[in-house]
């Protein structure tokens, strides 16, 4: 990752890192200008962040590319605390940390100027968490998750998925019972959902910060969804998947969501190769996830039962319907689906580990 960093850092004259350009490029602009006083210009929030951290280094693109690094790092560092808490064995932990490691595209983009391992890091400590506030119902880790997670909504919505599965978790899981259940908690934390969201809608000032990147119309939601998706079709490449297909109802909207999740995390999909560099990003991205849901689906028909893999599986589809309706570009979906990375593949130990158990329970 350093080798790589270096290479972004001092060799893109030469040669692009992938996943490595306008934005990059956008965003070290942006801060640079931030840096010298002059906030005039607006690209995301993510050149606040990069101005602090040249605050301490000085001017230092090198430096803040290895914050990236530094995020990914404490993500295995992560990944193995969260394989003891479940208690999964070595040889799977080993296979995770491998995988975890030396996924290509993952590589590249915790070693570039982008935002994505901030929402990468704060998924992954949210999902750590909530995992182990499920396991020990010490509310501490659910403070740390919520302060973890509002932050890093600023950098980009699809956060606010973390944010609405901890509350839905909380408020319908019994940690002392180990199940989901009706408790008198459930009340409180529905109401208090409800005033937040309607603070969040209703107020101008709330909305600009917390749903910048989520579409308003005046025609309505489906309106405003059918313009952003206008705006993809014209201004993205021929890896746009599901073009000039748009929103006609509501209905059309909960199945328009279920198709484009499934193109999310499976794109560039078989019927839109183009050659051999589309067929090598689906063995190594779209294939995680295959794996993921296959393995997920082989634990559920052998009546494997547990709450923990639940709430994995609805992470992993409930940003991704976030992002379903904000990415229609198979190149720009290997990017953002690298966020859910560690959620994805400790779904797939956690699952292996459930079905070994399961197998050795019916032997004895």
């Amino acid at each position: 990752r350093i080798l790589v960093c270096i290479l972004d850092v001092y060799g893109n004259e030469y040669i692009t890192v992938p996943f490595s350009g306008d934005d990059s490029l956008n965003f070290y602009n942006t801060s640079v200008a931030y840096y010298y006083g002059d906030t005039s210009q607006v690209y995301t929030k993510y050149p606040y962040v990069l101005n602090a951290i040249y605050q301490i280094t000085g001017l230092n693109r090198f430096a803040a590319q290895y914050v990236n690094i530094l995020c990914w790092s404490i993500s295995a560092l992560v990944m193995q605390k969260s394989c003891e808490m479940l208690k999964i064995e070595s040889k799977l932990r080993v296979g995770a940390l491998l995988l975890l490691s030396f996924m290509p595209f993952n590589i590249c983009i915790s070693s570039i100027l982008m935002r994505d391992m901030l929402v990468y890091l704060s998924i992954t400590l949210t999902m750590y968490w909530l995992l182990k506030w499920m396991s020990t119902g010490n509310y501490k880790n659910i403070v740390y998750a919520v302060v973890i997670t509002v932050p890093t909504i600023l950098l980009h919505n699809c956060v606010l998925a973390m944010l609405l599965i901890t509350g839905v978790v909380v408020a319908l899981y019994s940690p002392k019972e180990s199940r989901f259940c009706i408790e008198k908690k459930f009340v409180f934390i529905f109401l208090l959902g409800v005033v937040s969201l309607a603070a969040v809608f209703m107020i101008p000032q709330f909305r600009e910060i917390f749903l910048t990147q989520i579409p308003f119309a005046d025609g309505g939601i489906i309106e405003a969804i059918n313009g952003r998706l206008s705006y993809f079709y014209i201004n993205t490449g021929e890896s746009t998947y599901l073009k000039d297909v748009y929103v006609t109802s509501y209905m059309g909207l909960f199945f328009g969501t279920i198709q484009r999740i499934i193109y999310f995390l499976f794109s560039p999909v078989p019927m839109m190769w183009r050659g051999i560099s589309d067929m090598a990003s689906f063995c190594i991205s779209s294939g995680l996830y295959i794996l993921c849901f296959m393995i997920v689906f082989i634990s559920v028909i052998r009546k494997v039962k547990d709450s923990q893999r639940l709430v994995l599986v609805s992470t992993i589809l409930c940003v991704s319907a976030i992002f379903a309706w904000g990415v229609s570009n198979a190149g720009t979906a290997i990017r953002h689906r690298e966020k859910l990375l560690f959620v994805t593949i400790l779904t797939i130990i956690y699952c292996i580990q459930m079905i070994i158990n399961k197998r050795k329970s019916l032997s004895d």
